[in-house]
């Protein structure tokens, strides 16, 4: 079984909409302040398998950044999130954006779509050098 956790409805709805326009059954297990949701990985493939790893990191992005928002901040000092990109040459890079601005993009974009737009622009770099 896979089991991903999560703190804020938001994301955790967001997560249960991928798995149902993927057909992919999941149940919910509440843990305390923890809601899981549940997957059976005998059900899905390996490339499925990982598509959805990717959309739960950012998702998971998305509510540490809900999180971080919450607590109070020092004037003046933003709280930071990490985004994090594979290069082509397989190397990983972790670009810090506010979180704040991460939790506005994620309110319209999709995970599949800032994925694609963060991809476009890291190619984009990677091309230039």
């Amino acid at each position: 079984m896979l089991e991903y956790g999560f703190f804020q409805d938001g994301p955790r709805k967001r997560f249960q909409s991928l798995l149902k326009e993927r057909g992919i059954p999941w149940s919910l297990e509440i843990r305390g302040a923890e809601t899981l949701v549940v997957i059976d990985e005998a059900q899905i493939g390996q490339d499925i398998a990982e598509e959805i790893e990717a959309a739960y990191d950012e998702l998971f992005a998305m509510e540490q950044a809900l999180y971080d928002d919450s607590l109070p901040q020092l004037p003046g000092e933003p709280s930071m999130t990490p985004v994090t990109v594979e290069l082509d040459d397989g190397r990983t890079a972790s670009a810090e954006v506010p979180s704040d601005l991460l939790s506005r993009v994620l309110a319209v974009l999709s995970p599949d779509e800032f994925e694609t737009l963060v991809d476009c622009i890291v190619r984009a770099v990677e091309e230039a050098e």
